[in-house]
């Protein structure tokens, strides 16, 4: 039986078998083997982690729009370790995708995810080619700079003066008188 909030609440009423995990304060590391330590008990079929630097990110998979909303209500806001890997979770809505085809469920996450890295990668080829070049203009430098020291020090080395022949001639001749 529906009640008239989940009737009229369009969150409620969109049944959902996925939970969109955050884990933030990491001071220990989340696996999925511990995410489906967390989540076995209530349903959960398949887990989807993507880590980021500073929390970790999960599409859980559950049996049944039931197991999803238990979950979600037993474990928002808790923390997997004591005081620290606290869990921040929403229903996921399912994909349009999912819901028309019998096709592996693609979240809008993990679509995201994927552009992201991808758009990563390019910015990791992009800065590689700087430093690339970068790198080369340095050596470059250092090629002239070691250059011209070298020649610096040639210079000093030899401070005998240079005299054409008709000064030398001249010179002599003055010392004999």
């Amino acid at each position: 039986m529906t009640t008239w909030h989940q009737s009229h609440s369009p969150w409620l009423s969109m049944s959902s078998e996925f939970l969109h995990v955050i884990v933030s304060n990491l001071l220990y590391p989340v696996t999925e083997d511990i995410l489906h330590r967390v989540f076995c008990a209530y349903g959960a079929k398949k887990i989807y982690m993507h880590l980021m630097e500073t929390r970790m990110e999960a599409s859980v998979q559950f049996q049944s729009h039931e197991d999803t909303e238990y979950a979600r209500k037993t474990f928002h806001g808790r923390n997997i370790y004591d005081g620290c890997c606290r869990m921040d979770i929403h229903l996921e809505l399912p994909s349009p995708a999912a819901t028309s085809s019998n096709s592996a469920p693609t979240t809008p996450f993990c679509q995201i995810i994927k552009e992201l890295r991808a758009d990563l990668k390019e910015l990791v080829a992009i800065l590689h080619e700087k430093l690339v070049k970068e790198e080369e203009r340095r050596t470059g430098e250092a090629a002239v700079a070691n250059l011209s020291m070298t020649t610096g020090t040639l210079l000093l080395v030899s401070p005998l003066p240079q005299f054409s022949p008709s000064e030398a001639s001249s010179s002599q001749e003055q010392e004999q008188l």
